[in-house]
């Protein structure tokens, strides 16, 4: 007797229980979990049986994913959630990863839904993380971003989770570098370029040699060389004003480099790095445009040199936060 396949809406259905189940995971194993946070975990655990049953296999699973006797007690603990003051040993994600591998019966832990949770490099909001890739490439991933890689296949494949890259590709013709987002792929033909999560689309530049750029439903690919941009969104591949090659990934090395942009454009680049962003009214500040290189890494020193564009100026709102808007009187001394 042949066994049924599981059909698409199971299989979906246990990618979501594995993802939620990552997730409490995550937040119980934090310092931060409050006990209502903890209550909400024993509700969710309690209202289907597939959660227990997901738990449980984890449980389970300890010993065969190479989980300690220590670290056996801390998931004990943990999703027990009643954690006792001073017993508490942190789970490792790797550990964690290991116990939702060994859910490999459960076909939604291969999927990319769940997969995505567990990013290889993941940076903060204001920093900038360089790796250098198994086959020779390197990524740069931007502020608030996150990848996954696999570059061991015939493809070598990079997920963009959220969030920009900037990818120097290292030369190996019969193994494809491509990038990929939910609006489509891009396939080096050479050796550097960035890919970019936008609210629009995947926005891609290229700064040296050519990329395929190619939406995710069927429709003509573009071939890009230096200085070229394009979106990649609702299935088409649409090109935008080039860009100097020179100038683009220099965000990599710290620098927002600007030659004559619209100054909201420039704010909007700035709070890629800030946690607390600037306001502006993109509209309000229309026609004020700038030309300058500011240091990403010192907030302060951009935001003071962008005070003094002619025309715009720096305040703070009651809460504290910075707001940029026209001056409209001559400049403060």
């Amino acid at each position: 007797m042949c066994s049924a396949m599981p059909s698409p809406a199971l299989t979906e259905a246990s990618a979501r229980i594995v993802a939620e189940a990552a997730d409490w995971a995550a937040l119980l194993d934090s310092q931060s979990a409050s006990a209502a946070q903890r209550a909400a975990f024993r509700q969710w655990r309690d209202a289907d049986p597939a959660h227990r049953e997901t738990i449980e296999r984890m449980l389970a699973f300890a010993p065969a994913a190479g989980v300690s006797g220590l670290e056996r007690r801390a998931l004990d603990r943990l999703f027990g959630a009643e954690p006792k003051t001073g017993q508490r040993r942190r789970m490792g994600g790797a550990a964690l990863a290991l116990l939702l591998a060994a859910l490999g019966g459960m076909a939604g832990w291969r999927s990319d839904a769940v997969q995505d949770r567990f990013p290889d490099y993941q940076v903060a909001v204001g920093d900038l993380r360089s790796a250098r890739l198994a086959d020779g490439s390197t990524l740069t991933v931007d502020s608030g971003s996150a990848v996954r890689t696999d570059v061991a296949g015939r493809a070598r494949k990079v997920r963009l989770l959220r969030g920009r890259v900037l990818a120097h590709v290292a030369h190996d013709p019969a193994r494809p570098f491509v990038v990929e987002t939910p609006d489509g792929t891009v396939t080096a033909l050479g050796t550097a370029f960035t890919v970019s999560r936008e609210q629009e689309g995947t926005l891609v530049e290229v700064a040296a040699s050519r990329v395929r750029a190619c939406a995710a439903v069927t429709a003509p690919c573009r071939e890009l060389g230096p200085g070229d941009r394009a979106l990649i969104a609702r299935g088409r591949v649409s090109p935008l004003r080039s860009a100097p090659a020179a100038g683009i990934g220099q965000w990599a090395s710290g620098w927002l480099e600007v030659d004559d942009q619209e100054v909201s454009a420039v704010i909007d680049a700035l709070n890629r790095y800030r946690t607390v962003p600037i306001r502006h009214d993109a509209a309000a500040l229309a026609g004020i445009r700038v030309t300058g290189s500011y240091p990403l890494a010192d907030q302060d020193r951009a935001l003071k040199a962008i005070g003094r564009t002619p025309g715009a100026e720096i305040v703070r709102d009651g809460d504290g936060a910075w707001r940029l808007i026209r001056r409209s009187g001559p400049p403060r001394p």
